[in-house]
């Protein structure tokens, strides 16, 4: 059975034999072992949905993201105002005395793993892929 991979931005699958649709070709079929792979573009089926702009991206900067890679979640590190802030899964976004920074209040830290930092406000979502904390 053929996997079918669509996604607006990036792919990167372990599957040998896909079809990927309407992908970003970056990780598709160019990769060695993906060789049964196929691409098809510019048709109008469209499995997932449009991208949408991150937005919270220009008010947090993020430092660190941290996997720890075992059964402990992972947290972040963000700076606010020159402050260094650890925010682990489930707490939302305050400045160092631990008040909420006004651009970002009622955001919250939903998931963290691999580098991947993803938010949310119970409406909308903002991920962000940084590098692992050396």
């Amino acid at each position: 059975a053929q996997a079918i991979c669509s996604a607006p931005d990036e792919v990167s699958v372990g599957a040998t034999d896909c079809v990927f649709l309407n992908s970003a070709p970056t990780q598709g079929p160019d990769r060695p072992g993906l060789a049964s792979s196929r691409r098809i573009d510019k048709v109008s089926l469209q499995l997932q949905p449009k991208a949408t702009p991150n937005p919270i991206l220009d008010q947090l900067k993020i430092t660190h993201v941290v996997d720890q890679g075992d059964s402990r979640p992972g947290f972040i590190v963000v700076e606010q105002n020159g402050v260094e802030i650890v925010l682990r899964p489930g707490a939302e976004i305050k400045d160092n005395l631990g008040k909420p920074v006004a651009n970002l209040a009622g955001w919250k830290l939903a998931f963290v793993a691999d580098g991947y930092a993803l938010f949310s406000n119970g409406k909308e979502d903002a991920g962000f892929v940084l590098p692992k904390r050396q």
